[in-house]
């Protein structure tokens, strides 16, 4: 599940690796791809743009070379990262990310610096006018394996930078940005009943009083 927020009102979307994300009154809904038993891989090109009131506004088609893992908006523009795409599964190593950007005013893209990790299954959230990439595995070639990354990658709307490394090298299952706008809240695989909060560069941990559900939509908060 993703979920953004919009004033008083929430939108949510269920549905594999979904990206939903808001920018000027709008947000804005990708479905990802579907995985289905025998490798059958299901694209889907298209972005939709919706009004506050759920009405369908327009349809962004995505460049037929991206293959969209994680969807932000920043200073007037949407922000995919991307492995390639290709004629072979999506999960096949890559050495690169990249990153591409959708102008809604113009209808126009553009090419940001690409992220020289070769990862995937991470989590971004946008902060204090940046995109904190999180954790992710390092790809080798399968759909599951690859080593835990502890990593946390920044764009500053020109350049990738390191942040500070996460706690522990557990998949990252969820991040997202405090209503205040001060913190970075993740949530890691086998810690379920904690939340991983990054404030003035530093981690913290606050214990839960349950744990939360496997694969859970975690919603902006104030920590």
């Amino acid at each position: 599940q993703e979920m953004a927020l919009f004033g008083s009102a929430a939108y949510v979307v269920a549905r594999r690796i979904a990206q939903v994300c808001a920018l000027d009154e709008e947000f804005y809904v990708g479905l990802g791809h579907g995985i289905d038993i025998g490798e059958d891989y299901q694209w889907h090109d298209k972005v939709y743009r919706y009004s506050m009131e759920g009405q369908l506004v327009d349809t962004i088609v995505l460049p037929e070379c991206l293959f969209p893992m994680r969807m932000n908006a920043l200073n007037g523009h949407l922000h995919f990262i991307s492995q390639s795409r290709g004629p072979a599964p999506a999960y096949l190593p890559q050495r690169t990310l990249r990153l591409d950007m959708f102008d809604p005013s113009t209808k126009t893209w553009s090419r940001g610096p690409d992220l020289d990790q070769n990862l995937h299954i991470f989590k971004t959230a946008v902060l204090g006018g940046k995109i904190y990439l999180v954790g992710g595995l390092f790809d080798d070639g399968t759909p599951t394996g690859g080593a835990r990354s502890k990593a946390v990658h920044i764009f500053d709307g020109i350049r990738w930078s390191s942040g500070p490394p996460l706690p522990h090298g557990k998949i990252c299952e969820s991040a997202v940005a405090s209503c205040d706008g001060t913190s970075l809240i993740a949530t890691l695989q086998k810690y379920r009943d904690r939340l991983f909060v990054l404030r003035d560069g530093a981690w913290t941990v606050k214990k839960l009083a349950f744990p939360l559900p496997r694969g859970c939509c975690v919603a902006p908060m104030l920590v």
